[in-house]
């Protein structure tokens, strides 16, 4: 019973995993389509393909694979080995293209933060909320493998706490400075975003 728990949360983690690669990968394949890359292959997962389709009349297979750990975009430009027949311009590769949507493409991930800053006129409040929904997404994750009983490591599920001062300086004592640190790269992070 113990070892189907554990599949079960490791699944839910795999799962929540794949969702946020998914997400992300979205975003590049998004934008190097705006930008006309020749995007060969849209990934979910790595190994052996379980699923290989592509529409017809289109130019990108999508693709479900073995190993659910992550996932890619395979861009004409990043060493991908063209099918035969298929003649693809240097124009639409990665390589092909202006530096600046090069560079939108590669950095999807902050793209995100803009749509939330300027996109919902939210200004620095968007890229907080852009962490933050990725920080949620990932505390809700661990919480709900933490509610397993029967793991080595896990919450009882008690209504009452009570107030433990040593835990809470232990806890203090690696949080604050790991919060000053976080603090800062964001800072930075909104810095660059307001000036792109």
């Amino acid at each position: 019973m113990q070892i189907l728990q554990f599949i079960g949360s490791l699944l839910l983690f795999i799962l929540s995993l794949s969702v946020l690669i998914i997400i992300h990968e979205l975003g590049h394949l998004s934008m190097a389509k705006l930008f006309k890359i020749y995007c060969q292959e849209f990934s979910v997962g790595f190994g052996p393909a379980l699923l290989h389709k592509r529409k017809e009349g289109k130019e990108t297979y999508f693709s479900i694979r073995a190993i659910p750990l992550g996932g890619y975009v395979s861009m004409f430009g990043e060493g991908v080995t063209l099918e035969d027949g298929v003649n693809i311009p240097q124009s639409r590769s990665l390589e092909g293209v202006k530096r600046y949507k090069k560079a939108i493409v590669v950095s999807a991930g902050i793209i995100l933060n803009a749509v939330f800053i300027y996109g919902f006129h939210m200004a620095t409040k968007g890229a907080a909320l852009a962490t933050l929904i990725a920080r949620v997404i990932a505390a809700v994750v661990i919480t709900v493998l933490l509610l397993n009983q029967n793991l080595e490591l896990h919450l009882n599920r008690t209504i009452l706490y009570r107030f433990n001062a040593k835990m809470v300086g232990d806890i203090l004592r690696i949080g604050v400075p790991n919060g000053v640190e976080n603090g800062m790269f964001q800072l930075g992070k909104v810095i660059v975003v307001s000036l792109v």
